[in-house]
């Protein structure tokens, strides 16, 4: 389904919109319209092939490398009407074909890309932000390979930059670049952009999960996340980080209130589900987190956050079959090492400790594909076997190394088999 790797003339107008096939963006009356990259790809194969019956099965071949299905390929479309709905309210841009498959039946017009927010450096941010949204190995690589393109071409253009902390910030906190690596790069990077422009409420957003992984300076964190949220009170993704933080520091069910109000407004979005069920496992109310994700499952079932926390209330509601079959298969490239920690934990609630052992070393093996090997995951696979001591020592570690996800030891309840141990209250002290 998606378009040409390089810069190509690949713009399209329907109605009040422009759809940029290269930049992966679409727009309405020049405003930007946020749209979850795969839906994306769904409306530029409906674009590039307009007044076309095209059958279901021929939509789910052309999907570009994901796990899609009926079920999923009929909530993307249900998405992308409710989005196309909101901009043009008035107008029928896609209509169902009797026994199965669509037509999009609006008039699209080919045109040569010829303003100023069409300029080359605007394009590579905007390709650059696709990539981002993807959020995988490959897709983060690429991403930071399009904004530096953008910021080479115009020095000035301080959303790029924003763009690149953000990419910066994730592999970090995805553990594909080791902390300190990533996080002084993506605070840099901030930095510059609010130079630049003061308003870039990504860029604060940034900083927020730097001072939060990284510092671990709470009180800073928190500035910079109601800075972002005051610039951009509609941006899901400064709500997910604003509710992450919340979480983290023990406000879960101040973090649900402002998930459920954010649903409000994007009913069908993913990572506010996901995430509202995120505080529900932070709460301890596992059948709650469980029913959600069901639901975003049923929503699509490749989406991998939506499958990975799933296993994990799984998990902690002691349903470790349900929890193992979730975590094994195949996972996009940048997420084995949450898993294989998650697979290793179920395998040892199953009773099977030397298949759980051997876990570890396939963890520590990722460095050869230069991954880092957080401890805290190690001792998430530690704990789970019982070996409080060791899972101690590892989570001891992580803290030195400025591990990301040693911020969630004070909280999170996959180590609550922990909590009395007083090597681990004292370094959940020295973490808040």
């Amino acid at each position: 389904m998606g378009g040409s790797e390089t810069p190509a003339a690949e713009l399209f107008l329907f109605g009040p919109f422009a759809l940029d096939g290269f930049a992966r963006t679409l727009r309405s009356h020049d405003l930007a319209v946020p749209v979850p990259p795969q839906t994306f790809e769904l409306l530029d194969y409906l674009v590039r092939n307009a007044g076309r019956s095209i059958s279901n099965t021929e939509i789910l071949d052309a999907w570009p490398g994901e796990e899609v299905t009926e079920g999923s390929l009929a909530a993307q479309m249900l998405s992308l009407r409710g989005t196309l709905a909101r901009h043009s309210p008035r107008a029928t841009y896609i209509v169902a074909e009797p026994g199965g498959g669509y037509r999009f039946v609006a008039r699209v017009v080919p045109r040569e890309p010829g303003t100023a927010e069409d300029s080359e450096a605007n394009r590579l941010y905007a390709r650059g932000r696709y990539f981002y949204d993807k959020r995988t190995a490959d897709s983060l690589h690429r991403s930071i390979h399009y904004f530096r393109q953008a910021v080479e071409l115009d020095p000035t253009l301080g959303r790029a930059y924003a763009g690149l902390s953000a990419a910066f910030a994730l592999t970090g906190e995805y553990l594909l670049m080791a902390p300190a690596a990533a996080f002084p790069r993506a605070a840099d990077a901030a930095r510059r952009a609010l130079q630049l422009d003061p308003t870039l409420d990504d860029a604060h957003a940034v900083l927020g999960v730097v001072a939060l992984r990284y510092d671990r300076d709470f009180e800073r964190a928190e500035r910079h996340f109601a800075q972002a949220a005051a610039l951009a009170p509609q941006s899901s993704n400064i709500v997910v980080a604003r509710a992450w933080f919340l979480c983290i520091v023990g406000r879960a069910q101040e973090a649900a209130q402002i998930l459920r109000d954010a649903l409000h407004d994007e009913p069908y979005s993913l990572i506010l589900e996901t995430t509202l069920a995120v505080s529900s496992i932070f709460r301890r109310e596992y059948g709650e987190a469980i029913r959600r994700l069901r639901a975003v499952r049923e929503m699509d079932a490749g989406y991998v956050h939506g499958r990975f926390y799933l296993a994990v209330a799984m998990h902690l509601d002691g349903r470790f079959a349900d929890a193992l079959a979730l975590s094994e298969g195949a996972v996009p490239d940048g997420y084995e090492q949450q898993f294989m920690a998650l697979r290793g934990r179920s395998l040892a609630g199953l009773g099977r400790v030397e298949e759980a052992r051997a876990i570890e070393d396939g963890m520590r093996a990722l460095v050869s594909r230069g991954r880092y090997v957080s401890c805290f995951n190690l001792a998430w696979l530690a704990s789970g076997l019982g070996e409080s001591e060791h899972a101690v020592r590892l989570l001891e570690a992580g803290f030195e190394e400025h591990d990301p996800w040693t911020v969630f030891v004070p909280e999170f309840p996959l180590f609550d088999s922990l909590r009395g141990d007083p090597r681990f209250e004292a370094l959940s002290r020295r973490i808040h």
